[in-house]
Parts: structure tokens; C-alpha cells; sequence
């Protein structure tokens, strides 16, 4: 009986290694610079697609193609959100700029981060950043109610998360009453009030 347990807690251990390793490959071209100027943007919404920005709201993805080499490159709402004001809406920009990517578990480019080609990075515009300008905060379609929203449910996860332990912390207190002991006569069961 231990030996199929300590095998399933073994299963249970690399079958999470492997599903969660990164190659090096993609490692390494998460830091690489790859010149950069979308064209044919399309914007994926909770129910239709589009090639015109109709702001955040329902915004799940977008995804364009490349000039430089051709390929097809996914932008998150944050990096739409960023494209958005640094191109003021127009998502043309007068030049190529860098980007740093990394490959998803479903094969696709996604954008990281994005560069002008001085070196200055182009903030994507998320929830989580509580240092946003008024400017950069218009590119919300509502973000007063989008961060509320954001906030309550990060307090809600987070207090989730904490019953959830305390819960499991519990169980491990009460299930210490019993031990286990391999002995000269045989395994056996103790137990300690």
C-alpha cells in the first residue's frame, strides 16, 4: 500500500515538473529584441472579432501580423491597451519597435513587452499597475469600475486562498492525533489525544 502511494506521490511530482518547464529556447528569447510593425490587427471580443478598436470592454485578445518577418504575434488587453496610447488609437506606428516574446503553451507568439527604438519601454496599461496617469487611464473604457471590480476580486481570491489554508492547516492538526509505526510485530496505529 505505501509503495503505491509514494508511487502516485511520485507520478503526481514530475507529471508537475513537466507540465510546467519552460525550454530553454523560450527562456532565452524572452530577453531577445525582435524588430517589430503590426499590420492587420484584429481584435477578439467575448462575442465577435473585428478590425476596428471598439475599447476594452468584452477585449480578450488581439492579434496581428508582423511586416518584418511575416508572423502572427497575440497581444493581451494590457498590451492593446498599451499599443492603444502610445499610437493615440491609431495602433500605426511611424517606425519599427522592438518587442520581446515568448511562445504559449498552445504554440502562439505572444508579445511581452514592447520598446521605441531609443530603449524606452511601452507600458502595457493593466489593472494591477496602481500607478497609472489620468491620461493613460482614459484608455479604459471604464476604469474606475474595471479597477473596483479588479481589486474585489483579487480581496476575494486572496481571502479564498487564506480560509482555504487555514482550513487545510486545520486538518493537518486533527489528522496528528494518528500516527503510523512499522514495528518488530507488525505496522500499526497510534494515537497521541
Amino acid at each position: 500500500m505505501k509503495k503505491n502511494v509514494n508511487k502516485l506521490i511520485l507520478l503526481l511530482i514530475l507529471s508537475t515538473l513537466l507540465s510546467t518547464t519552460i525550454s530553454a529556447s523560450d527562456t532565452d528569447d524572452r530577453s531577445i529584441k525582435h524588430d517589430f510593425k503590426p499590420s492587420k490587427i484584429t481584435f477578439v471580443y467575448n462575442d465577435h472579432n473585428t478590425t476596428t478598436y471598439q475599447g476594452d470592454t468584452g477585449l480578450i485578445e488581439a492579434y496581428c501580423t508582423n511586416t518584418v518577418d511575416n508572423t502572427t504575434y497575440y497581444m493581451s488587453e494590457n498590451v492593446v491597451r498599451g499599443i492603444a496610447y502610445a499610437t493615440k488609437k491609431t495602433f500605426n506606428f511611424n517606425e519599427n519597435i522592438d518587442i520581446t516574446q515568448y511562445t504559449a503553451t498552445d504554440g502562439k507568439f505572444m508579445i511581452l513587452k514592447m520598446y521605441y527604438k531609443n530603449g524606452t519601454e511601452i507600458q502595457s496599461l493593466s489593472l494591477m499597475d496602481d500607478n497609472l496617469t489620468l491620461e493613460q487611464q482614459k484608455y479604459f473604457d471604464n476604469y474606475q469600475q474595471e479597477k473596483s471590480d479588479y481589486d474585489h476580486k483579487i480581496d476575494q481570491m486572496n481571502s479564498e486562498s487564506l480560509q482555504e489554508g487555514q482550513n487545510y492547516l486545520l486538518e493537518k492538526q486533527n489528522s496528528r492525533k494518528y500516527g503510523y509505526y512499522f514495528g518488530p510485530g507488525g505496522p500499526g496505529i497510534i494515537y497521541n489525544p
